[in-house]
């Protein structure tokens, strides 16, 4: 039996995944300035076209390498996802919580 902490024989190349965490965690950032602006600014408008560009290309990565049946780290495909789903809350009016707020 294999240690909990092995690799998976078919995981993704690890130059892949470096790129795809990069990409994902600068999704993230794009998402977390988007939800500190101004619901219906410019600025918000600028951050969500950012934060929607900002995912395109990690998502088709992950398609990809899944397509193979490779395996990618939970963490960066739950993170993507989660700037997936905000798109829609944040084009709502989504913000972060401000300080004293229930």
């Amino acid at each position: 039996m294999a240690p909990a902490c092995s690799t998976p024989p078919n995981r993704a190349p690890i130059d892949v995944i470096d790129r795809l965490i990069n990409a994902v965690a600068w999704a993230q950032t794009c998402m977390l300035i988007c939800a500190a602006t101004k619901p219906g600014s410019p600025e918000r408008d600028a951050e969500l076209k950012k934060l929607r560009e900002a995912v395109v290309e990690p998502r088709r990565v992950v398609d990809e390498v899944l397509g193979r049946g490779q395996a990618l780290p939970d963490a960066v495909l739950v993170e993507l996802r989660v700037c997936e789903i905000a798109i829609p809350k944040l084009e709502a009016g989504a913000v972060l919580r401000q300080e004293g707020s229930p």
